[in-house]
């Protein structure tokens, strides 16, 4: 037997007509009809009278609404226990980002929501190597770059945006940085991850028009925190990621030059495992991160 088809059942005898169940149900009058007409057809007897207005039940009907109602009942209170204490038994949260976005960033956001679900307790995994989420167990994964194809369920956040900056120092000591060409001149602080070209790509943040720009390297790093030290200490000029010196430009420690200039900005993802349902703590926290990350990725 069917047990949908008996919930349906017990809904028509319940709501006495076909019509009001339908409605009830948010179900076809006619595919509820058949539903009915099927489980009598299986069952080798009818299980109501019909009339224009209401049905009445046949002794193989009553019998039947009888026994499976409080079962149905039962199952319907294990449904919503099991969904609430699904939400509740999440206790673990395993995240997984960049070091930079997770120590800057997520940090404070983690916090917040601890101070809503007191019994939850995170880990943190820093680290730009991309881990196979499902195998290790993986809530939830703050990507950098475009997304290979895949089963994983993912949510835009923003750009990451990576902008020239220097300190106030500096530019005070070289006045004549008027023009974007004049980098070239300029000591260069160069954030790459193993890129030995010694050329600066750009463009315009309005016409979208690429430029070019041959630079001399002064120090390089693979770390951007290491390349913004060097330009605290007014070492030269740099291109980093925007969220890294947010907080810097905002205090006037450090200056955006060539504001209309910038490097080509990365789509920055949500990723988490194909589940049919994200427990509630994760959803709630998604939604937190995404509202307080938009002031970073654009």
């Amino acid at each position: 037997m069917d047990f949908n088809h008996l919930y349906f059942f017990n809904q028509i005898v319940e709501h006495k007509n076909i019509s009001q169940a339908a409605i009830a149900l948010n179900m076809q009058k006619s595919k509820l009809s058949r539903v009915l007409k099927s489980l009598e057809t299986e069952l080798k007897c009818n299980l109501v009278y019909r009339n224009t207005r209401k049905i009445s039940l046949t002794e193989a009907g009553k019998r039947l609404y009888e026994r499976s109602k409080i079962p149905l009942l039962e199952l319907k209170k294990l449904e919503r226990d099991i969904q609430r204490n699904a939400d509740q038994s999440k206790t673990l949260l395993k995240i997984t980002t960049t070091e930079d976005i997770g120590t800057l960033l997520l940090s404070p956001i983690l916090n917040e929501i601890t101070k809503v679900y007191n019994e939850l307790q995170i880990e943190l995994i820093l680290s730009d190597q991309e881990f196979d989420i499902i195998k290790e167990g993986i809530d939830l994964a703050i990507r950098i770059g475009d997304l290979a194809d895949s089963d994983l369920k993912s949510h835009f956040i923003g750009h990451l945006r990576f902008i020239l900056v220097a300190s106030p120092q500096y530019l005070e000591k070289n006045p004549n940085l008027t023009h974007i060409e004049k980098i070239s001149s300029h000591p260069v602080l160069w954030f790459s991850a193993g890129d030995d070209e010694e050329r600066w790509k750009l463009f315009k943040t309005r016409s979208k028009q690429e430029f070019s720009i041959d630079v001399k390297i002064k120090h390089r790093s693979n770390n951007p925190r290491i390349i913004l030290d060097f330009v605290k200490n007014d070492q030269g000029i740099a291109l980093l990621p925007e969220f890294l010196c947010h907080n810097l430009i905002k205090n006037g420690d450090l200056l955006q030059v060539f504001k209309s200039y910038e490097a080509k900005p990365i789509p920055v993802h949500f990723v988490w495992p194909p589940q049919t349902q994200a427990p509630k703590v994760l959803k709630d926290f998604i939604k937190l991160a995404k509202q307080k990350l938009q002031n970073y990725f654009h």
